[in-house]
């Protein structure tokens, strides 16, 4: 079993927020897709292969130090998340790499985004 986890290389690539809205004046709701890269290495600095890596837990919250897991993501290469809705505020986003021996990343700096 390895003895270290998931570097916090996962770096957040992006974030695409879009205040979505139409023609009627029927509001429907703010939405994010959260993307983000694989890591490459472990915290250690030794390299971390794509088949180690089984997937991503993300991560939510109202201020960058409560962030709550809300999805959990079992496939190495699915590197996006989309949230449907939002009210109204101001939310932080974070995403952690998870390894083939249950390891988790530490959870880096979270990204955030106002909805008005």
């Amino acid at each position: 079993m390895k003895n270290y986890i998931v570097s916090v290389v996962l770096i957040i690539m992006s974030l695409i927020l879009v205040g979505c809205g139409g023609g009627s004046n029927e509001v429907v709701g703010n939405t994010a897709t959260l993307k983000w890269s694989a890591p490459t290495t472990r915290t250690d600095g030794s390299p971390i292969p794509m088949s180690e890596i089984a997937g991503y837990k993300v991560y939510l919250g109202t201020s960058s130090d409560s962030l709550a897991p809300v999805a959990e993501i079992s496939d190495a290469y699915t590197m996006e998340y989309k949230f449907d809705t939002f009210e109204d505020g101001t939310y932080y986003f974070s995403v952690t790499a998870l390894d083939t021996d249950d390891l988790e990343s530490d959870i880096p700096e979270p990204v955030s985004k106002t909805f008005i």
